[in-house]
């Protein structure tokens, strides 16, 4: 799956969250016909022979491949930028008028040192994430970075701005579905940054080489003499010292380009003529501290992008229930003496039950009546499975929400529909998905009034309330049913 998909994806289930039950069943089934064994092997190869449909019948309606281009002009853009502010940056360090030599120490800790701090940043962001998260600005960058993309794909999107303001809420509310593509995303738009950055100190860098005639010294006020700085320069260059053996500094080079501000001159008399011999140092430095380590970052965020989203599961509620409207079995009729004739669809053919396994556990929250037949029946002819355990909680029990959680098992809260979700039902909610797996489902399960020994049925008005409220809590793992009467 590639990533205009994914967006298109959540696009379409944003229309389809407000539109018509019948009207999504008889479409779906109308696809679901024309799909081959092949698509409907596996849940990813539906979904994308689905998706695939519908941009053939509504064609210019999506808006994934605007915001997938729009995801390239912003790396486009951030290359350029990220090269002249490199180039800007070493213009600045490498500036010589011929009465000062440059000091290489500056050159080291903005362009070395700085990026080697950087480097450790980005390890902690995929080893420890919360000690980065008090980093200052990593999470302004992040948030600038979401931001430009969202403001520039609204541009490319065109008219079709509606539908991916829809799919980038959804995106957002769904994150955690999508927790392996999204840093990737961003790691490569940051990378892509750095890799042009490092290419525009080396091209000012190689230029000024070239053209010009450099002159370069060290001087600090620290108590650092020139052994000591010899060692760490040799340090510094190990990486290359055996490939590229002319770019390792001399003692004889370090000692000789001590630079004195005070006396305006070198400390040594040689210092002048072996001046400008730092600079495949330099140049070898800014490699591999610099360029190597962002452009293998940034090949590995694309590599990790693209496992991401051919590892995308499937399995949240809304999208598991899409997947079985387009393998479940299709109820059809023939026509007599019309055989070769492609089947009849049954367009007011139900949507398909939601799958949960073989037994769930029930949660009836405040006053939702218990008899235990009455459950059976509404959770047999719902979701097909059995009821595990049935517990009645007013709210977050921490002693029942702890056994539930340890049972593992699917979670059906029964809810009346005509009492507004408050503080407590939400609480109950958060804590049931903190007690169980992520990726367990829990599904809220609306009656209406109790009419003749069952429930009724929850009105269009109340189930919009329970979805907007619940929409909130950002869980796709979490679900919304109407059961009771006929619908």
């Amino acid at each position: 799956m590639k990533l205009f998909d994914l967006i298109d994806l959540e696009a379409q289930l944003a229309w389809d969250r407000g539109a018509d039950e019948s009207a999504i069943a008889a479409r779906d089934a109308a696809i679901a016909a024309r799909l081959s064994p092949e698509d409907r092997a596996t849940p990813a190869r539906a979904v994308a022979a689905w998706l695939e449909a519908l941009r053939v019948d509504e064609e210019g309606a999506f808006p994934g491949k605007a915001v997938a281009r729009a995801l390239r002009v912003l790396s486009l853009l951030l290359a350029i930028f990220g090269f002249f502010v490199g180039a800007g940056l070493a213009t600045a360090l490498l500036a010589y008028d011929g009465t000062r030599p440059i000091n290489v120490m500056d050159f080291l800790w903005v362009v070395v040192g700085v990026q080697l701090v950087l480097l450790l940043v980005l390890v902690l962001a995929f080893v420890a994430p919360r000690v980065v998260e008090v980093v200052p600005f990593i999470g302004d960058v992040r948030a600038i970075l979401r931001l430009a993309y969202r403001r520039l794909a609204a541009r490319f999107v065109g008219t079709r701005g509606e539908a991916w303001a829809a799919a980038f809420h959804r995106l957002k509310s769904r994150r955690s579905l999508y927790a392996r593509i999204e840093p990737w995303i961003l790691l490569g738009l940051t990378q892509t940054f750095g890799v042009a950055f490092n290419l525009g100190v080396l091209a000012v860098l190689l230029r000024l080489v070239a053209l010009t005639d450099l002159a370069f010294s060290w001087a600090t006020t620290l108590d650092l003499d020139a052994a000591s700085l010899h060692r760490v320069v040799e340090a510094l260059a190990a990486p290359w010292a055996s490939l590229y053996p002319e770019a390792v500094p001399s003692r004889a080079l370090v000692e000789s380009t001590r630079y004195s501000r005070q006396i305006g001159a070198y400390l040594a008399e040689s210092g002048a003529a072996l001046s400008g011999g730092w600079w495949p140092f330099l140049v070898a430095a800014t490699v591999t501290y610099g360029l190597l380590p962002r452009l293998a970052a940034l090949v590995l965020a694309h590599v990790q992008r693209a496992r991401g989203l051919s590892g995308v599961r499937f399995d949240d509620l809304e999208t598991r229930r899409l997947v079985a409207r387009l393998t479940s079995p299709v109820v059809e009729t023939r026509g007599t003496g019309r055989p070769e004739e492609a089947p009849i669809l049954d367009a007011s053919a139900a949507l398909p039950t939601l799958a949960l396994g073989e037994a769930c556990v029930v949660v009836l929250y405040r006053d939702v009546p218990a008899e235990r037949p009455l459950l059976d029946e509404a959770l047999r002819s719902a979701f097909g499975v059995e009821v595990r355990e049935a517990f009645s909680l007013r709210g977050a029990e921490p002693e029942a929400v702890s056994t539930i959680g340890a049972m593992g098992a699917p979670v059906v809260v029964f809810a009346e529909a005509w009492e507004p979700p408050d503080k407590s039902v939400l609480g109950l909610l958060r804590a049931l998905r903190e007690a169980l797996s992520p990726r367990t489902p829990v599904v809220v399960a609306l009656v209406g009034v109790p009419t003749g020994g069952g429930y009724g049925a929850p009105s269009d008005d109340e189930l919009v309330v329970w979805k907007d409220r619940l929409a909130s809590l950002e869980d796709p793992f979490l679900g919304i049913e109407a059961l009771g009467g006929s619908r």
